[in-house]
């Protein structure tokens, strides 16, 4: 049933005999103005005590009724969108009148069930009905809900299945459970098959493709599905034009199905005459990416070609595009001719001397110069790029007539040189002079000083009629945002008798300033209504702008627990300045759950410089809950293993057998908008074992982040952790290990870091434009309870460019530097059986250290950095052991470069080539940096779309080779990942 908005039933519940108010007569009438005694909110006859649904009553005792109150308190309870009806009873009373609002809830449906034979599984089914629906089918009629279900139990083979659909309400919160009473009945069986059509495949080719058994299951959808295969298959093969149906016909004994499959001629494509104009054949002529070879998409190929062809100089080309069919129709011959004719080539460009515009301007406009091919179309597009920069200099009656002369080809008797000129007639030029604001209601409420500055134009400024027509928008904006909702501008030039000298007249009409009134939450179940009025940014009293508006939503949105976030505000009465506003959410579910698992295949380093694949099983599990304390704060516990040999190395293990457990467990609270600020707080603790290629390790850590975002784009961090590391089954001997390795095995490290990162990258995981710069400082120091102190900065910056309109082609340029530096630390010497080393004056010696732990220092190498190289097998040879290892170093440089070009599609998905340039090297000391001293390599490798994200295959070549323990370098390394490099 409709809401009715405003709608007033009125009854009058007195032992006298009641009062029945005339047809014609407002039933309202009878009470207004008598004074309000009592006023009850009541949902089902239940009172309402929620203070945010109270609010939204205008009505309040003790004061006259008024008809107004009443529609605007009917208004807004009606605007939540929450209830079927909006009912309001008045009584009389002996002081006045009693009002109630009585609200009939919608009970929308939140629950399916299913109950009898149904057939197909009730999960199946569910989901089937989604589908159907998009949705839940919530404000459906059950008979419609039914005959749904009748037909997806047909087309699945139960034709005389039938359906009963009946619902229960439920209370707080009010809802309903949609119950399908199902008779599926049984399955109707294949009594006899016929195949019809001619294709190249055989009759048993085609049951044998769509599983079609006389006496089998008669399952309508999946069997027109596996046919609909078939015709996929040959239009894959050449046969565009196949066509297959399947139709089947009930009879006692079953249903005779009749599969029709026609494959059509075979579709050979062929270029004659001159050559194709540049570019990919299949955008050209897409016959084989559409499967298709329809009339009006080879006359859409026929023009591409032309237009192709026209832009570099073949304006007179002719493309023809002729059908041959073999006289059996096996076989659709398509030719497309191309007769190029004549090039077209300019021969100069010639300029109207005395322009306004400097020479070199017009030119750089043009972007066409001499030797260039001539095309008409990219004529006009330099013509109106021309035009564009008058009019941006206030020209603003300025027009162009492009025109082009042959001239004689000389000696080139294949090419005809053109003279283009764009024939420009400049007009005068405007100049704004004044800008004179006038306003509908006398005194503006807005200085004109901020008026001035929400437009683009200015006195002294070049006029253009399109800035002008900006500053209109411009200015209603200003004022929406401001709190005047019904704002209006127009802007009206006037010229001067030379045309030159230009006056604005603005005409503004203000409307009526709207402040926020009362704000109510509705819909929140576990979220408590003031974490919702924290995070936005309208108030009580503010002006109701349309920015802080969009600002308020964007920012619930943003906060990842609501599925629906809903502003609502009901309208405005003739002279209302309040709004009082409803915002009505819908929570995600509380708690989330998941799992999954799989098989990791990886390549590993041994000591030797070797690699050795691996083969580990790994799992993970996920488990959070949201909306803690009612407030946006949610607590998520994240764990994953995998099994792994414990190590390659032969002096210690085969490599062989999953004796080493590598995992991870974090459990992580973060709270948005954390202490009332625009920051979000990120506390976690994190317990790990892994493996690196020098060293395997157990990590125990607590840390504390506070995000802050300054813009949408720019994001600030402070950062505070306790890191416990202990290094074990190191595979570099000692004696080339860093001293502090050595001292410090197990090492407690208490860090503070801050950062800044700028993101303005159009995609998180495949970007192909913006760039994205960060610079993280940590510090960690004694005083604060590190055993070992040191500082470090890291520095990055990622660019990407597109090379032409499309994203096919970009160009993505990463650079990483690190440098870092230990504080100096006095730690006491023992000999090799532990006993302490004495001086001459008897004082335990002691030396001096001021390296970075191992898990500290910066490592470099391998697919994510550069590509030539092994997993941290990059450094110079300070920071190497005899077998190319890397103990890590306090430098780091990392250049890389790639251009990424997308070459086709595979299995529906985009499949691209890389190139790419990886430099950097990793030293010893921050001082040490050179880039003298940097490695390069060079490579290719191949990117797919998968569902899972970029699959990445990369080649790495070196372009030096070193030896190393004096074994020369591998000079290559393969690299196969998910993600891109940067």
């Amino acid at each position: 049933m409709p809401i009715r908005a405003g709608c007033l039933a009125l009854a009058l519940l007195i032992a006298a005999p009641p009062v029945v108010a005339a047809q014609d007569r407002d039933p309202a009438a009878e009470f207004l103005g008598r004074i309000v005694s009592s006023v009850r909110v009541e949902i089902e006859s239940r009172p309402v005590t929620t203070a945010d649904l109270l609010a939204l009553v205008d009505v309040q005792p003790d004061e006259p009724l008024r008809r107004e109150a009443i529609r605007s308190s009917v208004g807004r309870l009606a605007a939540l969108g929450q209830y079927q009806d909006v009912v309001v009873v008045a009584t009389p009373a002996a002081t006045g009148v009693a009002i109630v609002f009585r609200l009939i809830p919608r009970h929308p449906i939140d629950v399916v069930e299913f109950t009898g034979d149904t057939g197909l599984p009730a999960d199946e089914l569910r989901r089937l009905l989604r589908v159907r629906y998009g949705g839940l089918p919530t404000t459906e009629r059950l008979e419609s809900v039914e005959e749904a279900v009748r037909r997806i139990l047909a087309d699945a083979g139960y034709l005389s299945g039938r359906a009963s659909a009946r619902t229960v309400e439920t209370h707080e919160p009010d809802r309903a459970t949609l119950i399908i009473d199902v008779a599926a009945g049984p399955v109707a069986r294949i009594a006899e098959v016929a195949v019809t059509g001619v294709s190249p495949l055989t009759r048993e080719e085609i049951l044998s493709r769509t599983g079609v058994v006389v006496g089998g299951p008669y399952r309508p959808r999946d069997l027109q599905a596996r046919v609909a295969g078939v015709g996929d298959t040959l239009r894959a093969e050449g046969y565009y034009e196949a066509a297959t149906t399947v139709t089947g016909l009930r009879r006692d004994d079953g249903v005779a199905v009749t599969l029709f499959v026609s494959a059509g001629p075979k579709v050979d494509l062929r270029f004659a005459g001159d050559e194709l104009p540049p570019g990919d054949r299949d955008d050209l002529v897409p016959i084989e990416r559409y499967r298709s070879a329809d009339d009006d998409l080879l006359e859409d190929a026929r023009q591409r070609i032309r237009a192709g062809l026209a832009r570099i100089g073949y304006r007179d080309a002719n493309v023809t595009v002729q059908r041959i069919a073999a006289e059996d129709g096996s076989r659709l011959l398509i030719t497309f001719t191309i007769a190029r004719g004549r090039r077209y080539v300019i021969d100069r460009v010639e300029l109207k001397p005395g322009a306004a515009l400097p020479e070199h301007a017009l030119r750089e406009a043009l972007r066409i110069q001499p030797g260039d091919p001539f095309s008409e179309a990219e004529l006009a597009a330099a013509t109106a790029r021309i035009v564009q920069e008058y009019q941006r200099l206030g020209y603003y009656q300025v027009s162009a007539t492009p025109e082009f002369q042959v001239v004689e080809s000389g000696e080139q008797v294949d090419e005809t040189r053109v003279i283009v000129a764009p024939n420009v007639t400049e007009g005068p030029r405007g100049t704004i002079r004044a800008i004179a604001f006038e306003f509908a209601g006398g005194a503006s409420k807005v200085s004109e000083a901020d008026l001035h500055a929400a437009m683009a134009s200015r006195p002294a400024g070049p006029y253009v009629a399109l800035t002008v027509a900006q500053d209109v928008r411009q200015l209603e904006t200003f004022y929406r945002d401001q709190g005047y909702r019904s704002a209006t501008a127009t802007i009206t030039p006037s010229f001067g008798n030379d045309g030159q000298d230009v006056t604005l007249a603005v005409r503004i009409d203000e409307g009526l300033l709207v402040l926020v009134g009362d704000i109510a939450v509705v819909g929140n179940q576990n979220v408590s209504a003031q974490s919702v009025l924290d995070v936005i940014t309208l108030r009580p009293g503010l002006p109701f702008g349309m920015a802080a508006e969009a600002e308020s939503r964007r920012r619930l949105v943003e906060l990842g627990i609501f599925r629906q976030v809903r502003i609502i505000a009901p309208p405005l009465l003739p002279g209302e300045t309040r709004a009082n506003l409803v915002i009505s959410v819908e929570e995600s579910p509380a708690s989330t759950f998941g799992f999954g698992g799989g098989l990791e295949v990886g390549r590993r380093a041994t000591s030797t410089g070797d690699d050795q694949f691996e083969f580990a099983p790994r799992g993970f599990i996920e488990i959070g809950r949201r909306n803690l304390g009612g407030r946006n704060r949610s607590v998520n516990l994240f764990a994953r293993v995998a099994l792994k040999p414990r190590t390659t190395d032969e002096s210690t293990g085969d490599g062989t057998g999953y004796s080493f457990n590598e995992y991870r467990v974090t459990g992580t609270l973060r709270e948005q908008h954390a202490f009332h600020m625009d920051a979000d707080l990120l506390a976690s603790l994190t317990a790990e074992q892994a493996i690196r290629t020098s060293f395997n390790f157990i990590r125990r850590a607590a840390d504390a982040e506070l995000l802050r975002r300054l813009s949408p784009n720019v994001h600030l961090f402070g950062r505070y952790a306790l890191d416990y590391t202990e290094l074990f089954d190191e595979v570099i001997a000692p004696d080339e290990q860093p001293l502090i390795d050595r001292l410090f095995p197990q090492v407690r490290l208490s860090i503070v870091s801050t950062g800044i990162l700028w993101d303005r990258r159009d995609n998180t995981l495949a970007a192909t434009r913006g760039t994205l710069a960060s610079a993280d400082l940590e510090v960690a120091a004694r005083s604060i309870g590190s055993e070992v102190g040191y500082i470090k900065l890291f520095l990055q910056g990622s660019a990407f460019k597109r090379l032409g309109e499309s994203p096919r082609t970009v160009l993505a340029t990463r650079a990483q530097l690190g440098l870092a530096r230990g504080f100096e630390r006095l730690v006491p010497v023992f000999d090799e059986s532990g006993q302490p080393i004495l001086g001459p004056d008897g004082n335990q010696l002691e030396t001096p250290i001021e390296d970075l732990p191992a898990s500290q220092r910066f490592f470099s190498g391998g697919g994510s950095s550069v590509r030539g190289f092994q997993v941290d097998r990059l450094g110079v040879p300070e920071v190497l052991s005899e077998n190319g290892l890397s103990n890590g170093g306090n430098g780091l440089i990392v250049l890389n470069a790639e251009l990424r070009t997308i070459i086709g599609r595979l299995f529906g998905r985009n499949f691209a080539t890389v190139g790419f340039v990886d430099a950097g090297n990793v030293y010893a000391k921050a001082g040490d940096v050179d880039l003298s001293r940097i490695r390069a390599a060079l490579g290719f490798g191949f990117r797919y779309d998968s569902p899972l994200g970029p699959l990445r295959l990369d080649f790495g070549f070196k372009t030096r080779r070193n030896r190393i323990g004096g074994t020369l370098e591998r000079g290559w390394e393969y690299h196969l990942s998910i993600g891109e490099v940067f």
